[in-house]
């Protein structure tokens, strides 16, 4: 039938100790999110004539594959491509689960942002506030936030910013009136009698 296996000869990877060793830059780091660190390993596979060269991208927290790019020759442009087409496709798949977060929001104004705010004196904003509001740190801590405060106030932009904020980054945003919640709040009690 002609089959054989291909597979490397011994002593293949052996170091060359003329090369400096570059020290190790995740050593103390917390990789605790996925898409935080990624690594690129490139490995050879024999064949009958000569090899090919797969290129991986993998993310460090969740170990998986999330980029690739098979290669006629060990070179750096195969290498830059594999991390450029990776990058694309990440930006692809962040930005439409950002756009679809977004519409699920049912935002007044999806397009908001902090630079939109006006620090007004007679609205009396705190802006060490607006700035902690902005990094998300109380979802992470899991805490509500309630924003009131008198007619024109700012209260909707507020609120717009910082929903825009944390659907960018990846949490789930629902915008409801108050008045809108009174009344589902009341419908839903009518309809479960247990609250």
């Amino acid at each position: 039938m002609g089959i054989y296996a291909v597979y490397p000869k011994p002593n293949l990877s052996k170091r060359n100790f003329e090369e400096s060793i570059l020290p190790y830059l995740l050593r103390n780091y917390d990789v605790s999110f996925p898409n935080q660190v990624w690594s690129v390993d490139i490995t050879y596979i024999p064949m009958p004539l000569g090899y090919k060269y797969l290129t991986a991208i993998i993310d460090w927290y969740s170990r998986r594959l999330v980029g690739h790019y098979l290669s006629d020759s060990l070179e750096a442009n195969s290498v830059i491509y594999a991390v450029k087409e990776t990058f694309k496709a990440y930006d692809s798949r962040t930005n439409s689960r950002i756009k679809r977060l977004l519409k699920e929001s049912k935002l007044p104004s999806t397009k908001a942002s902090i630079g939109d705010i006006a620090y007004l004196p007679e609205r009396q904003l705190d802006h060490d506030l607006i700035n902690r509001l902005e990094t998300c740190d109380f979802i992470t801590k899991r805490r509500n936030t309630l924003v009131l405060g008198a007619t024109g106030a700012g209260k909707t932009i507020l609120v717009n910013v910082n929903a825009v904020d944390t659907c960018r980054d990846d949490w789930r945003v629902l915008y409801v009136r108050l008045p809108d919640f009174f009344i589902k709040y009341a419908n839903a009690a009518a309809i479960h009698k247990e609250f």
